[in-house]
Formats: structure tokens, C-alpha cells, sequence
């Protein structure tokens, strides 16, 4: 977890706010993990139709990038060596191209709802074309004046403006989308809003993202190009030793910043990184993925699955955003909370939140809001979280069932009326979450038909272990929900109703053997038995176990399973099967 910007409630309080990266769903924090399906990749090496070139013989100071977008109906790549535009329907065929004199390696790529937005790089413009491949205009000039460039890269468009990296000027122009110059900032330099070398750019609602190659960090802006924040720590290194190429590629969603990046040195290997950071700069997922992602020069994140452009291997890389189980890969993901905007209220404990739930598979979910009060970036506890019940001006109704999904809702939290003022000292933190569910249960379990085998009956039983961390969510999820059958008294969470009255069910971090049971009645599930749990690890050979490495790269090291697909190790946790089939 990490942070937003110091702000003031009143003369009483200085907090922090920030987006939990918790959601009811999650089996832990992060809930999400990813896989690539090379099996699905499309695109090959060579200058043919649905073909891609890597142009592996020259050498180029500037990090490469390129473009990847889509319309509700195509994807629209730019194929940078061979100069032109390759179009391809969802599922990777092949549509049409198009290129023109003068249209010398393409770069990044955006689309609005009529036009192609993009920045040729070694002619130091930005072309517009239609759909269809009609050229429509461009402007700039090789230049470090206003409206000229120096190695133009990424490019993102909103509904007014057109942004675009000059990477050489080490600075981000906008324009109408005309060309008509409106505004500029950064400068070469390591301070916050400077850069050394900028490649990829992305946006959400509010932000926009840029890789700042360099000075190995992402950075954050509003629209307006105030620097917002930034983090450190991206596996680029610094130009020379025998650095060959760096190729880099950035995303974002709802929830996370995506990064992809590839290098190659003379003398050296090449690798390549894909990482996930929440959009404060926690590290979500990392991984190396040499043998299947070479050199990432461009990124279109969707949901669940992104496609990643691979130079290094010439084509499209899909990459799926599954549950931690490993289950079915159904394109229903889980929603995701997106917190636009928090404004502190002068002389009030009045917290108002903006936020908007993206779920393309439903139209209304459930939202619950608690918050944190903290004093420094430690694993939520229960002994921080203060459930978020008190809304004023008519914004109850933005918490609870029924929430319209896609659309901007506000909750305007009375803090002190839910006790929050008292439970921070003066100058404390606070931590807001947002979760949200859609009709499917507070966990995503995927249970196995273990086969009878003579004495024993067939059962299911969960593919998966759940871990100490799994629960903590669940609780936070009850308890901003105004659970009856829960009380938190002073980091402590008591039950209220028989069996469970008076009994301590979690505490801090930490569920108890009758919180588990408590939970996992409201999960419609109980824990396996010993015998069970034998069964389903010895498979079909008695007394004797058998682990395979996974087809799938699972969230952990060490993970093996059997020939029902079992997780046999890591062997700690709870497993668990369904009371009803």
C-alpha cells in the first residue's frame, strides 16, 4: 500500500488517502494474477500481410516503443520497420494495411471514435488517417521549438487534446486535435517532472502515465501536466556497457499500471520484465519472461485479457488476467473500483470520494467502503479499520446494492461520526478502500471432481489452499457492511449470534479456528477432512503422491500439483469443500 497527497480535514487532522488494492472477491491482495498464452499469439516475422519486422540490425539510443489500440470492432498496430499500419479483427486475423511516402517508422498509436492519431517518429511528425487508412493531415517538424519534436513515441488521445511523447526533448506536447498547439512540460533532468528519455504514455480518467526510460520510474500527471507522483524501481538499465536496444510499453486500467520492457546488450543476454504496480507504485506481479516475451515495444490493456506487442518475436502476445485458482478463463472478471477524486472538506470531518465501477459484464454491483487509520504503509489491520457507514447529503445510496456500474458516484463520509477522528492522533493517516462485488460469492474457488475410488466416494474438494491472508478481506468486507452478527470492539471481531456469540473470530491479522468456521459457513463451504485431503493428494496411486510442474505459472515458487490437477505443495493452509454440489 502506498499513498496519495498530504490534504487537511478541519484544524484537526492531516490525512493520507489512498485506494486499497482489497476487494471482496480476492483470495489475497492482489486478488489478480497473470498469464500469458503463447498458444494464442498471432503475427510472425517478415513483411507480409499479418507480419511483422524486428529491423534487429540497428542500433538506437532511444528507448523503442509502439503503438497497439482497438475499436469496439479492430485492432490497429503500427509496424514500425516496415513503415506502415497492419489492421486485425479481436481474434487476430488479419483485416488491411496501409502506409504512404514520407510515413517513416510509426510509432506510437491512438484512436478516437473516427480517427488513427500517429507519431512518425523519424519525420518528427504526428499523422492523422481515418479507420480505413485515408490520410487525413499531420504536423510538427524536427525541432525543439513549441509544436515540433525530436523522436516522437507514445501517443494517447482523450476526447479534446492529443498528448505526445518527444522523447528526444524529454518533454510531453499537447494539441487539439487539429495540431494546434496548446501546452507543453518537462525538461531533461531527474526532479520531479523531468525526464531523461520518455517513452511509453498511457491514460485513465483523470491521470496521465509516463515511463520515464532513464531515470528508471514512472511518473504521474494530472491533464494539465501537474506532476502528481511518481515511483522508482523499473529494470532499465543505463545506456552503455554494450546496450544495444531497451524497448519499453506501458498500460494502465481501473486499477493498475502495466509495464512491459526488453534489453539487449552486445556482450549480455537479453531479457525482458512484465510487471503489475497498483496506481500508487506497490508492486502487484513481476516476472521474467525471456522464453516467451523478448523485446515489449507496445501495450493494449483490456480486461481480462491485454495484448502486448513483441519486437523480439515478431506478433501479439495475449495476456490473460485470471484468478489466483486458476480456474475457468471466462472473460467475466471480477469489477474493479477506480477512486477519481478525494476532496477533504475545510472546518468539517466530511470526506467526499469519487469513484466509478468498471465491470463490462454488469450492469450494477455492490460496493462497501471502509477506512484505515494508520500511521505508516503496515499490512491492514483490524485494529485500524473503521467501516464507512455515515454518508451525508443524499449519498447513502452510493454504497450497498444496486450500484450503477461505469457511471461517477460520490460518497461524502462523515468521519467523526463514525468515530474516526477519535481513533488517529492529530496528523495521522487515513486509508480509504473501496470493494466491490458482482453476483458471484466473496471467493472465486475452483473445486475438483475427485473420482471414486473404492472405498472412498466421489467428492470436490478446492484445487487451492487458503492462507491467513484470504480471510482478512472478508472481514473488512462484513464489516463495512454492517454484518449484525459481527462486532469489532477494539481491533477484535466478536460474534454476536449463537453458535459463535461472544466468541473471538480475528484479531489484527489474524483469523481464529472459529473465525474460519464462521466464514466458512457464509462460504457454503466446510473444511476438508484429513482423509480427504489424502485422498485428493494421492490422486489415483494409493500411499504415494505425484507433482508435476503447473501448465500455468502459478503466484508462487514451488508450486506443483497431481494428475487431477491438485495443488500437492506448497502443503500449508485450508482446504475446503462445497456443502452443496
Amino acid at each position: 500500500m502506498n499513498t496519495a497527497n498530504m490534504r487537511k480535514i478541519g484544524s484537526l487532522l492531516s490525512v493520507v488517502v489512498t485506494l486499497l488494492t482489497w476487494r471482496a472477491e480476492a483470495q489475497s491482495g492482489p486478488q489478480d494474477h497473470f498469464v500469458f498464452e503463447p498458444n494464442r499469439r498471432w503475427g510472425s516475422l517478415g513483411t507480409g500481410d499479418g507480419q511483422f519486422s524486428n529491423g534487429q540490425t540497428i542500433s538506437e539510443p532511444y528507448p523503442y516503443t509502439a503503438g497497439i489500440a482497438a475499436d469496439a470492432t479492430n485492432i490497429f498496430v503500427t509496424d514500425f520497420w516496415a513503415n506502415r499500419i497492419q489492421v486485425f479483427d479481436k481474434s487476430g486475423v488479419f483485416v488491411r494495411k496501409w502506409s504512404q511516402s514520407g510515413f517513416i517508422h510509426p510509432s506510437g498509436l491512438a484512436l478516437d471514435d473516427t480517427s488513427v492519431f500517429v507519431s512518425n517518429q523519424s519525420t518528427h511528425e504526428v499523422w492523422v488517417f481515418s479507420k480505413l487508412g485515408v490520410f487525413l493531415r499531420k504536423w510538427g517538424s524536427g525541432g525543439s521549438e513549441q509544436g515540433q519534436f525530436n523522436q516522437p513515441r507514445g501517443i494517447v488521445v482523450d476526447n479534446q487534446r492529443v498528448y505526445v511523447v518527444d522523447s528526444g526533448n524529454n518533454r510531453i506536447q499537447v494539441f487539439d486535435k487539429n495540431g494546434t498547439f496548446i501546452k507543453k512540460w518537462g525538461v531533461y533532468g531527474s526532479v520531479a517532472g523531468q525526464f531523461k528519455g520518455p517513452a511509453a504514455i498511457a491514460m485513465d480518467f483523470n491521470y496521465v502515465y509516463v515511463l520515464d526510460t532513464w531515470n528508471q520510474r514512472i511518473q504521474v500527471f494530472d491533464k494539465e501536466g501537474n506532476f502528481v507522483r511518481s515511483w522508482n524501481g523499473l529494470p532499465i538499465s543505463i545506456p552503455g556497457n554494450g546496450l544495444w536496444m531497451t524497448s519499453v510499453s506501458l498500460g494502465v486500467d481501473e486499477h493498475n499500471v502495466y509495464v512491459g520492457v526488453g534489453q539487449y546488450q552486445v556482450y549480455g543476454s537479453a531479457y525482458s520484465y512484465f510487471q503489475v504496480f497498483d496506481k500508487y507504485g506497490g508492486l502487484q506481479f513481476n516476472t521474467i519472461a525471456t522464453s516467451t516475451l523478448s523485446w515489449p515495444v507496445g501495450m493494449l490493456v483490456g480486461n481480462p485479457m491485454s495484448l502486448i506487442m513483441d519486437m523480439g518475436i515478431p506478433g501479439v502476445l495475449p495476456l490473460r488476467r485470471v484468478y489466483r485458482t486458476l480456474g475457468t478463463l471466462t472473460p467475466n472478471a471480477i469489477p474493479l473500483v477506480d477512486v477519481l477524486a478525494v476532496r477533504q472538506r475545510n472546518g468539517v470531518s466530511v470526506l467526499d470520494v469519487d469513484y466509478l465501477v468498471n465491470d463490462e459484464n454488469d450492469s450494477n454491483v455492490t460496493v462497501w467502503a471502509g477506512a484505515f487509520a494508520v500511521v505508516s504503509n503496515e499490512v491492514p489491520s483490524l485494529h485500524d479499520f473503521v467501516p464507512m457507514r455515515t454518508f451525508v447529503e443524499g449519498t447513502a445510496v452510493n454504497a450497498g446494492t444496486g450500484v450503477v456500474t461505469r457511471q461517477v458516484h460520490r460518497l461524502s463520509w462523515d468521519m467523526a461520526a463514525d468515530g474516526m477522528a477519535a481513533k488517529i492522533p492529530q496528523f495521522g493517516n487515513v486509508k480509504v478502500s473501496l470493494m466491490a462485488k458482482d453476483n458471484r460469492g466473496l471467493l472465486d474457488f475452483h473445486f475438483l471432481n475427485i473420482p471414486a475410488m473404492p472405498p472412498n466416494a466421489a467428492f470436490k474438494i478446492d484445487r487451492t489452499p487458503l492462507q491467513q491472508s484470504d480471510f482478512l478481506p472478508l472481514w473488512f468486507w462484513l464489516l463495512a457492511a454492517g454484518d449484525t452478527n459481527l462486532n469489532l470492539t477494539t481491533g477484535t471481531v466478536f460474534g454476536v449470534s449463537a453458535p459463535y456469540a461472544g466468541t473471538v473470530l480475528a484479531q489484527g491479522t489474524n483469523t481464529t479456528a472459529s473465525g474460519r468456521a464462521f466464514l466458512f459457513d457464509r462460504l457454503n463451504v466446510r473444511e476438508a477432512t484429513a482423509s480427504e485431503l489424502k485422498i485428493a493428494r494421492e490422486a489415483s496411486t494409493t500411499n504415494r503422491v505425484s507433482e508435476w510442474t503447473p501448465r500455468q505459472e502459478p503466484p508462487w515458487t514451488g508450486y506443483k500439483v497431481n494428475a487431477f490437477n491438485f495443488v500437492t505443495s506448497p502443503t500449508n493452509g485450508w482446504w475446503v469443500v462445497p456443502l452443496t454440489p
